[in-house]
């Protein structure tokens, strides 16, 4: 019974992280205080993580615990770093804050690696995108005015319950790849009705992530399906295909790679952007000649770039955007802002 009401606490936590992170609380954010929000998200996930140790005590597991992150040196070797990055922020605050998110998170997403099988990973992330979808189809029905952006350059483009259109995009396809897998699963692991149910979350996060216009969210949908399609098929009928057939299909990837990287202005254009992705390119030329440059190796301190005095209307001004930049839309440039070129080593390399 009791093993039974913490399995039930662990999947009620899991879903409510999964909203935190995906800042769906966009009421506090839009209408209140920033701090707040980032204080209920430190506080709830640092409670997780302890709530996490607690049941590794609780079931004998602190070994295994441990064994795994052994395994796992790198994601170790960047929060000793992160951790390090005290010695030479240029915000304290702002360094203590997301060391210890991105402490904690580790944690949690070691312990439920752990935990979950590919079935129950599966399943999981189809309901909580599943449940996200309806809350955002549910709130722009009933409350329009809050759940599609009314501000420009957004204006009228679908956002859900997420602060921004681009977590809707996102969120949605992830939720889409998930389904996809159930639907295409065997009768033994999905039920037809857990398949039918897939297919209409399937269409709802199609038309959500169109209605955002987030060109991630879209590229991400074309992606996933041009992958799926090939490994469907390769399950299928990849035991006809000789050698020969894999390089010829492998030298054709190969020249499409090449012809896509090469007609950026296209590819682009089919999702209504720039080749300079909406001026995020200018932005991160800015940012290495500017900034990366001074620091280089260290960086600034994890997560504290963002934080120094002033910076968000300097760079507004210097790239001509016409609002405050907040974050360089790009996680990899802000680890290398925040923890320099070794930090950024170790997370391409783990």
């Amino acid at each position: 019974m009791i093993d039974g009401k913490f399995k039930i606490l662990e999947w009620l936590g899991l879903g409510i992280m999964v909203f935190l992170l995906n800042w769906t609380l966009f009421l506090l954010l839009e209408y209140g205080s920033n701090s707040i929000f980032l204080q209920f998200q430190l506080y709830f996930l640092s409670l997780m993580a302890l709530f996490i140790f607690w049941q590794l005590r609780y079931k004998h597991q602190v070994r295994v615990f441990w064994v795994g992150w052994r395994e796992n040196l790198l994601a170790g070797l960047f929060i000793a770093i992160a951790f390090l990055s005290f010695l030479w922020t240029t915000s304290l605050q702002a360094t203590i804050v997301r060391f210890v998110l991105l402490l904690s998170v580790t944690i949690i997403a070691s312990y439920y690696g752990r935990q979950f099988t590919v079935h129950n990973l599966v399943v999981f992330i189809a309901m909580a995108c599943g449940a996200m979808a309806l809350a955002s189809l549910f709130l722009i029905l009933l409350v329009p005015s809050v759940a599609i952006s009314p501000n420009w350059p957004y204006e009228g483009l679908w956002r859900g319950i997420f602060w921004h259109k681009i977590y809707l995009g996102a969120t949605m396809a992830l939720g889409y790849i998930a389904n996809l897998v159930i639907i295409f699963s065997s009768n033994q692991q999905f039920t037809r009705f857990q398949k039918s149910l897939a297919a209409i979350m399937l269409l709802l996060e199609v038309v959500l992530a169109v209605k955002s216009d987030s060109a991630s969210g879209l590229f991400v949908f074309a992606v996933q399906t041009g992958i799926f399609l090939i490994v469907v098929i390769w399950l299928k009928w990849g035991y006809l295909l000789s050698r020969w057939i894999y390089w010829l299909i492998g030298s054709g990837l190969a020249l499409f790679g090449l012809l896509v990287l090469t007609n950026l202005g296209i590819v682009f254009s089919l999702f209504n952007r720039s080749a300079n992705m909406t001026g995020r390119l200018p932005l991160w030329e800015y940012l290495i000649e500017n900034f990366v440059g001074r620091r280089p190796l260290i960086g600034y301190g994890f997560g504290a770039f963002w934080q120094q005095p002033a910076i968000m209307e300097k760079i507004r001004s210097a790239v001509g955007w016409k609002y405050l930049v907040r974050v360089s839309d790009n996680g990899y440039m802000d680890v290398l802002l925040g923890l320099g070129i070794i930090g950024l080593l170790i997370l391409i390399d783990y």
